[in-house]
């Protein structure tokens, strides 16, 4: 965030609406984008302004200056609401996001009282939207989940330590296929689920031929790790 008011996403944030973006323009996805999270809102106007979707996104968490951001662009409106994460979505209705893009506390308490840098990040910021307590993603995903329609996708950033723990939490809900992507460090830092569809697989035997996961009719989770452009 500049002084001006200007959002600028971080390149973990970019790095997730692409992944976003790369799930919905593969499945051919016209939807609604939603996104959860306690950041500054710059990822639901970086979803939009992609258009990817064709709609507006909502999402929980948007600042003011985020907002004024997108209400000043054509492209972007960002209605929101505020709450604790999935609770802020109570007398919406299930399966109206095609695409659900979340950022989850992830930071492990301790690394917080050994960073110094890190005391200075917390100060503004609600301690328990930064830092995880209890197993990792054990809830978070599944209450996503119940957000998104058939072949549907969640797309999840987490910790470096944590990929396992959140794709084995998209899989005991609804979710058949779930893929690992690498931040520009190099580190595992995000993961991408699809919801179950009953029908027809989203992509072709041709996709399948280039060594890109497919939807299949077993219900077991595969994973497989990838950038955020080769998702699918």
């Amino acid at each position: 965030m500049s002084p001006r008011g200007v959002v600028v996403p971080r390149g973990d944030a970019v790095l997730l609406a692409s992944a976003a973006y790369s799930v919905a323009a593969r499945c051919r996805r016209t939807g609604s984008a939603l996104e959860v999270g306690t950041g500054s809102g710059a990822l639901p106007v970086t979803i939009s302004l992609w258009g990817s979707l064709r709609a507006v996104p909502q999402c929980t968490d948007a600042c003011s200056c985020a907002l004024r951001t997108a209400r000043g662009l054509s492209a972007c409106g960002a209605p929101h609401a505020l709450g604790a994460w999935q609770l802020a979505l109570v007398g919406s209705h299930p399966g109206m996001a095609s695409v659900a893009a979340m950022n989850p506390p992830y930071v492990q308490g301790g690394h917080l009282v050994r960073a110094i840098v890190a005391r200075c990040l917390v100060s503004p910021e609600p301690h328990r939207g930064l830092v995880l307590n209890g197993r990792p993603y054990s809830r978070l995903p599944g209450c996503t989940m119940r957000w998104v329609d058939n072949g549907g996708a969640v797309c999840t950033e987490h910790g470096y330590e944590h990929g396992r723990a959140a794709r084995r939490a998209h899989g005991a809900h609804a979710a058949l296929r779930a893929r690992t992507w690498i931040d520009c460090s190099g580190m595992r830092r995000g993961s991408a689920a699809l919801r179950h569809r009953r029908s027809a697989r989203l992509v072709s035997s041709a996709a399948e031929r280039r060594g890109t996961l497919a939807l299949g009719s077993s219900p077991r989770l595969a994973t497989r790790h990838a950038t955020p452009s080769a998702l699918l």
